[in-house]
Formats: C-alpha cells, structure tokens, sequence
C-alpha cells in the first residue's frame, strides 16, 4: 500500500495543523529536493504551501478523500487533535502514507493518567503521583506529598495550557476542585496530581519508525508568562536550542532510562508507534549533586515552538527523514548531524492576554524588515496577509528564530530584532 522508496522520487507533502510548528515543517520541506509540492490546511500560509480546504469539524474520511484527490504522498500531522481522533488509522487503511502515530500509539499523550500508569508498569522514571475522578480522593493525595508544591494537570488534551503549578497544598485542591467543576471541560474530568519536581527541563525528540528509535536533538521551552499578577502556562513563549547541560552523557542516560524503555513498552502492548515522540524531561538533582532524568509528560508530535528552535540546527533533510520514518526505513546506525557549535534562540510575540482573552486584527509591521537579516527565521503562526497589511488572528502571532554561534550571541539578536516588530497590544517574554 506504501510508496516503496526511491532516492529520486519527488513527494507531494500535506502539512496538517495551522501553526509556527506547521509552518517552519513545510519551510524546511520546501528546501528538500525530494519536495514536489507542499501543501497545507492554513489559508493564511497559502504563501508558502497549496492550500487544501480541510479543517478540523472536517470528516477524516473527507480528508483522506482530499489526500487521493491532490496524490498526496505523506502526509505529517503537527496537530495533536487530529492524532487523537485517529486520522493516521483513516488516512493508513487508504494506503496513504503518514508521519504520525495512530491513535492507540496517541493515547500517550491525550491521556496523562494513562502515560504514567505505563511509567509506574515499566520502572521509567518519573515524579510521584496519582490520577483522580473526585475531589475527596485527590485532596487525600495530595496531603501525602512531601513537597510544599503540587502540580495539578489535566487528563486531556489541553493545547499546552492543562497544567498548573500550583504554590501549597491548598491551591493544588481548590484547582483540582475547578477541574471537578469543568473549568477544562472534559480533558480536566480525570485529574493527574504530581508532586513538584526541581532542576531544569529539557524537551527531547525522538524519531520512531516502528522498529527503530533515532535521536533527533533536544530544546528548552519557557511557558510561563506573568499575566495581572498571575503566573499562567501558555502553550510555550521561546526558548533555546541546545541546552550545554545536556551533554553526551545525558542524553544517553535519557535514552536509556526513559526513552527505550517507552519503545519497549508500547511493543510489549502490541502498539506500533511511528512518528516523533516529544518528551518532556525533568533533569533532577540527587545529593550528590548529579542530575538524572524523570519524564513530565508525552508528546506524540512535533512541539510549538520547539520545533522552530530545531529545525534550522539540524543538517539532514528533514523531508528524507519524515519519509524514511513513515515507511519503517530508518536505519539504526543513522545518526543525526547537527550544526556544530549553533545556536538557536526564540521569541514568540503573542497578543496581550494570551493565553486568555486576547485581541485579534492587529495590525503587525516591521516584518519585511527583520526577514532581510541573516541567520534568521521568521515563522508565522496565527497571522494573515491582508491588503498588503499583516494581521493577527490568533494567541502566539509570529516566531522569531535567530541562529548564532553561541547561546549570547542569539540572544542578543533576538532581543534587538524583536524591537523591530511593531503592534498596538502585542508582548514577548523579556527575560528568558
């Protein structure tokens, strides 16, 4: 039912998802010389792809319908609400080939309860918790933990914003108790509490194709942003790529202790995962003053904006890969080169409010200009071009990406950079 793999085939490649995450993939597609066409379901990005009429109320069938008609090649899923309503199985049982896990595979992410029970069954290393269906139980719980800290997230899917840190005990039940109350609508009906973990966080990806597991680099997102006096998870505000912590030995010890074991217990359920699994690591402080890994959580698709930190370090064809992944090709002695001695560091300028109420419609200037600098990626996200005026219509407006040859230098020029993007009620983190 696959496309058997020829180096000099040209593919046609549907990117699905309407965000930076979706745009910085079919930027760095369109650089492949295994690209043909790259499509996408983003009117908005209609500059940079072929748009397809699809959207997410959309039928799957209707989408794979769409796939046959354009002679869709691969098709890579960014958004993670489609994976969890199980396009890949649709899109698979047409012979329609997917970058992207199916929906058993999926269940790692849209479910935390389910991830952790998976951790507690195969010994992999993560902070201790619980999952809960009332407030009653879930206050017992958190009584039990030893760290003054709790965290509080939600079962489901919540685009990034379904966790919450909370100061004491007693926010960590009067959350849980809104949870209880539909504060996040379904995804928040079953409540995961964790106690509070200390060190650094690194995001770290991995490319499956089934059989074989390849590392692909690693990212530090920051996600919270200070909104009226309230410190609120977003569903990430920039970040840097890599993070000198995470050094050879790290990455193997995260290999080994958690990202193995996660390969090994999905094919021990019978599930076959191919795709990019995202993990949300801990890197934890023991006694002895050495870090060691616990899992946060799972993501079972490329991260926003972790991606776009990524993605101009990396010096493969990331097309080739995507294709090799999703026809179960990649070679386990492959590794991945990247840009040595590079850094990536990212601002996302968002509308004031997010990630609660925010303004759409503003009017966005000075892109032209930053785009004619070196070394730099402006990727869009929630914006159209309108009238020869861009405009935003949505939360996380535009990525600014800068790649440098030390984590100073980026940042710098990032920070000068974002000075010249102009817009009456837009924000960036300043302190990253």
């Amino acid at each position: 039912m696959s496309k058997c793999w020829v180096m000099n085939v040209r593919y046609k490649v549907l990117v699905i998802g309407t965000g930076g995450r979706e745009y910085s993939l079919m930027d760095a597609f369109s650089k492949s010389p295994i690209a043909d066409k790259i499509f996408t379901n983003n009117i908005n990005f209609s500059h940079k792809a072929l748009y397809i009429d699809i959207n997410y109320d959309s039928e799957m069938e209707y989408i794979a319908y769409h796939c046959k008609d354009k002679n869709i090649d691969l098709v890579v899923i960014g958004d993670e609400k489609y994976l969890e309503n199980g396009l890949t199985d649709i899109l698979q049982s047409e012979g329609i080939l997917v970058f992207g896990p199916n929906k058993a595979a999926s269940k790692l992410e849209f479910s935390k309860s389910y991830a952790k029970e998976l951790c507690h069954i195969h010994s992999i290393p993560t902070a201790q918790n619980g999952y809960f269906t009332d407030l009653k139980s879930a206050t017992a719980f958190i009584d039990t933990l030893k760290t003054e800290k709790v965290v509080i997230k939600a079962d489901g899917l919540c685009s990034g914003k379904g966790v919450f840190i909370c100061d004491s005990h007693q926010e960590g039940i009067k959350i849980s108790e809104e949870m209880f109350a539909g504060k996040l609508g379904s995804s928040g009906k079953t409540v995961v509490i964790e106690e509070y973990l200390q060190g650094y966080e690194v995001s770290f990806f991995v490319l499956f194709d089934g059989t074989n597991c390849l590392e692909l680099g690693h990212v530090q997102d920051h996600k919270q942003v200070d909104h009226e006096g309230k410190i609120l998870n977003t569903g990430g505000m920039g970040g840097f790529s890599p993070v000198d912590l995470c050094n050879e030995e790290t990455r193997t010890t995260i290999m080994r202790d958690i990202i193995y074991p996660t390969f090994y217990a999905l094919a021990d359920a019978d599930i076959r995962y191919v795709g990019v699994l995202f993990a949300g690591i801990m890197m934890t402080r023991s006694n002895d003053g050495t870090y060691f890994p616990k899992l946060l959580e799972y993501n079972v698709r490329f991260g926003d904006p972790e991606t776009q930190m990524l993605l101009p370090r990396l010096e493969v064809d990331l097309l080739d890969l995507c294709v090799k992944t999703a026809m179960g090709k990649i070679s386990p002695t492959q590794e991945i080169k990247l840009k040595e001695n590079k850094y990536t560091f990212c601002i996302v300028i968002a509308s004031q409010g997010y990630p609660g109420n925010y303004k759409k419609g503003i009017e966005i200037t000075g892109i032209d200009e930053v785009q004619k600098h070196k070394d730099v990626h402006l990727y869009f996200a929630n914006i159209k071009y309108e009238n020869g005026i861009y405009k935003s219509t949505g939360g996380r407006i535009l990525n600014l990406v800068v790649l440098a040859d030390s984590l100073v230098e980026a940042r710098e020029r990032a920070y000068s950079l974002v000075t010249l993007i102009k817009g009456d009620g837009i924000f960036y983190l300043e302190n990253m």
